[in-house]
Parts: C-alpha cells; sequence; structure tokens
C-alpha cells in the first residue's frame, strides 16, 4: 500500500481536522484551546485523533424536542 501523507497513521492535523468538522482551522485551533477538542503533540506538532473529533461531533448533535 502506497501512502502519499506523511502524517502519522491514526492522527490528523489541523487542517484536516477543519475539513473532517467542515470549519475553519482557527475554529479548530479555538476548540483546542477552550479544551473542547481533545489533542496531542508529538515531535512538537499538535495533532487530533479522528477518533476524538468523531466523538466530539457526536457529542455536539442535538435533538428535537
Amino acid at each position: 500500500m502506497t501512502t502519499t501523507s506523511n502524517i502519522q497513521p491514526g492522527v490528523v492535523n489541523s487542517k484536516e481536522a477543519a475539513k473532517i468538522l467542515s470549519v475553519s482551522e482557527r475554529t479548530v485551533w479555538k476548540l483546542k484551546t477552550d479544551g473542547k477538542l481533545p489533542y496531542v503533540n508529538i515531535g512538537g506538532r499538535t495533532l487530533f485523533r479522528p477518533e476524538t473529533i468523531e466523538k466530539y461531533i457526536i457529542e455536539q448533535e442535538v435533538t428535537a424536542s
């Protein structure tokens, strides 16, 4: 299998996280800073686990009442 990305498996950068969430990269950084979106620091880089992003999306779901 050939990969075109140098991102470590299981993590995405803020630009990719923004794309997953359909928000701006600035919003991702605000969510991170506000403690709403957990992240990991690896080698001086801030990265996000796709599973954590999915959990955040689920937690934001609003049901009609």
